[in-house]
């Protein structure tokens, strides 16, 4: 297969950049690695949000109080991660409002984005209405019997958070908008507000007032309104001249969705949200079992899987780099493997980059995190386990980034389906034979690795593989 000798390229001008994006969405181009890496490395702000706010709340509070950061486990699984199904709203969107802005269809993209947030703001109140009314029960059956220490401060946590869920709910949009529109600039800059506003608010709160993880929560409460009313001032402003239709302002409208609008969001959204709540429950069942052995598990767990997620957005990216640019080659082989083989690699060479650098960080650095030796020897014990897992997902993420572009929804599916059955029953049984938090990363890293295994089958060997199709995607969105 040939290979575009992307190191003696140079990196285009923002109007040369313009020119190339608008070729490749006609389908006349692949994207070279330097286009690649321009719009990969801002479009981590749409990954950077929640993990930012995540790992800030960790290192603040954890230096503060050893519960108050073993609470932060149930506490962050049952807000962050109930919350992580609906991403598929924004990867919906994306979706849609690529198509829209190929065709230069104004009205319609304007539709699209209004109807997504309409969805999006009702989802989250009925969302935060149950959250908030059953955190208690949800987090007892989270902590367990020998963590019952941890509930209040964690339900504290969550009704807090519960705040700034419908805001969480609108940055899922307006960050899809604009990555829909070749802009990833507009994201970046909401991700470093929210992060330097929740670093500057848990700081007041939780060191200078004492507030603990309640502080923490209202910091990141905070922070995700303030962003979203950042984006949502900048949805109605013209786009810049950078982006794939400079100067636009598209006509976003409060509206009532039509049911037509939403079962259209449901076709595509239906199978990435099973997706989406597979890797939830499979999250959440380890994170149950490391908070029912001990807090100090619990706390070690926490931060682990804290790094892990703030590293694993580099993947995230490059996820999202193959669904914005891929759809358009799909249907010549050639281009389309051309650029498959690009993001495969981009994903092996940032997966090792993660290993490294987030590896050295834990060994390193851990009192970062925490002050107690008890949790640090703890974290140290699931190195290997913890940058095994790092330098699979990011490999499989840029395989999952491809069939999301090609719509390969249910074998993705399916594949998550079978790929947690064996990730359940290898947990039952490290659970029956006590074997500890170790046995947690061990599913992980397995999960990981299931997950590259299959969907590189289904790239590189299977005639159903999204880099092997002759025809070009449908204007419509449909399961294949």
């Amino acid at each position: 297969m040939q290979q575009a000798d992307d190191s003696a390229e140079k990196p285009p001008t923002n109007g040369a950049q313009l020119g190339a994006v608008q070729d490749i969405v006609k389908g006349t181009s692949a994207p070279s690695g330097w286009q690649l890496v321009a719009f990969t490395i801002p479009t981590l702000a749409v990954w950077l949000v929640n993990p930012v706010l995540s790992l800030v709340d960790t290192a603040v509070v954890g230096l503060q109080n050893s519960t108050d950061l073993a609470a932060l486990a149930p506490g962050t699984m049952l807000i962050d991660y109930t919350s992580y199904i609906f991403t598929f709203l924004a990867v919906a969107s994306t979706n849609m409002l690529a198509i829209a802005f190929a065709k230069k269809d104004k009205e319609g993209a304007g539709s699209i984005v209004s109807d997504a947030l309409a969805i999006a703001v009702t989802i989250s109140l009925v969302l935060a209405t149950v959250l908030y009314a059953c955190a208690p029960q949800a987090l007892a059956r989270i902590a367990g019997a020998k963590s019952t220490t941890l509930v209040e401060p964690a339900t504290a946590y969550v009704r807090i958070r519960c705040l700034g869920l419908p805001a969480a709910f609108i940055i899922f949009i307006t960050q899809a908008f604009f990555l829909a529109a070749i802009d990833p600039y507009t994201p970046l800059r909401a991700a470093v507000l929210a992060g330097g506003l929740n670093l500057v608010g848990d700081l007041w709160l939780v060191n200078g007032l004492g507030w603990g993880i309640a502080g923490a929560a209202w910091a990141t409460a905070a922070a995700q309104i303030v962003t979203a009313a950042m984006l949502l001032w900048a949805i109605f402003r013209p786009l810049p001249s950078n982006c794939l239709v400079p100067g636009w302002v598209v006509p976003v409208r409060a509206r009532r969705p039509s049911l037509a609008a939403v079962k259209h969001f449901l076709v595509y959204a239906g199978p990435i949200g099973g997706v989406l709540g597979i890797k939830t429950f499979l999250y959440s069942c380890l994170t149950m079992y490391a908070t029912s052995i001990a807090p100090v598990s619990a706390a070690a767990h926490h931060v682990m899987l804290s790094v892990f997620w703030f590293f694993c957005t580099l993947g995230d990216s490059v996820s999202q780099a193959a669904q914005n640019f891929l759809p358009a080659v799909v249907g010549s082989p050639k281009d389309a493997e051309r650029l498959g083989m690009r993001l495969l690699t981009t994903g092996v060479l940032i997966g090792i980059f993660n290993c490294v650098v987030s590896g050295s960080l834990v060994i390193y650095f851990p009192h970062l995190f925490t002050r107690s030796t008890e949790v640090v020897a703890v974290m140290l014990t699931l190195i290997p386990l913890f940058c095994s897992a790092s330098i699979i997902h990011t490999t499989s993420m840029a395989t999952e980034g491809i069939m999301l572009a090609g719509r390969d929804l249910m074998f993705l599916l399916w594949s998550y389906a079978a790929n947690l059955g064996v990730a359940l029953a290898m947990l039952a049984v490290f659970r029956k034979k006590q074997i500890g938090v170790v046995g947690v990363w061990s599913c992980l890293a397995a999960f990981q690795g299931i997950r590259l295994l299959l969907n590189g089958w289904r790239l590189l060997l299977s005639k159903g593989s999204t880099l092997k199709r002759t025809e070009a995607l449908p204007a419509s969105v449909a399961l294949e």
